[in-house]
């Protein structure tokens, strides 16, 4: 009996030092091949396979969505990096009633970016109305679209010209 507890014992600790040694190359594999989405939620999707019972299919589902879900966020941060929009412009953040002459409807319209597409510019009015944070918002909302974004204001543009003339 306790004979057979000891080789029970012995054959669970050598498949745990095996699973072990197979996650440890499974991360290295992933780390070689750029895969970090997949390599951050390995041991939680493979804790979640195991108690689920999920199929291979599933498995292999789940950790490419994670690894997809991953890029798109680096890649949008990128590009939010690029296009230099603060992070707080956005037309969640933007109060509609401090201009109740600004058509939300037809902005909200406007951040589905159509009018990249077609080519169009646009305009939105005078000093003082809001429309340096609309359009960032709307820079922003390109961005989540994968759309590559360049933010500039008159003050960003004339600084290097200002500073030539010092």
């Amino acid at each position: 009996m306790i004979l057979s507890r000891l080789k029970n014992n012995n054959l669970i600790q050598r498949k745990e030092k095996s699973v072990m040694s197979n996650i440890a190359q499974l991360k290295l594999q992933l780390k070689a091949l750029k895969l970090s989405g997949t390599l951050d939620s390995l041991e939680l999707r493979l804790m979640e396979a195991a108690q689920n019972q999920l199929s291979f299919n599933d498995f292999l589902s789940m950790v490419l969505a994670d690894e997809l879900e991953t890029r798109q966020q680096r890649r949008l941060q990128r590009l939010l990096s690029a296009a230099r929009l603060e992070s707080g412009k956005t037309l969640e953040s933007f109060d509609f009633t401090f201009n109740p002459s600004i058509n939300a409807q037809q902005i909200r319209q406007l951040s589905i970016c159509r009018f990249i597409e077609k080519g169009e510019n646009i305009f939105f009015g005078p000093a003082g109305t809001g429309k340096t944070h609309l359009a960032k918002a709307i820079g922003h909302a390109a961005c989540r679209q994968y759309l590559s974004v360049g933010a500039s204001t008159a003050s960003m543009n004339c600084f290097p010209f200002y500073r030539k003339l010092i």
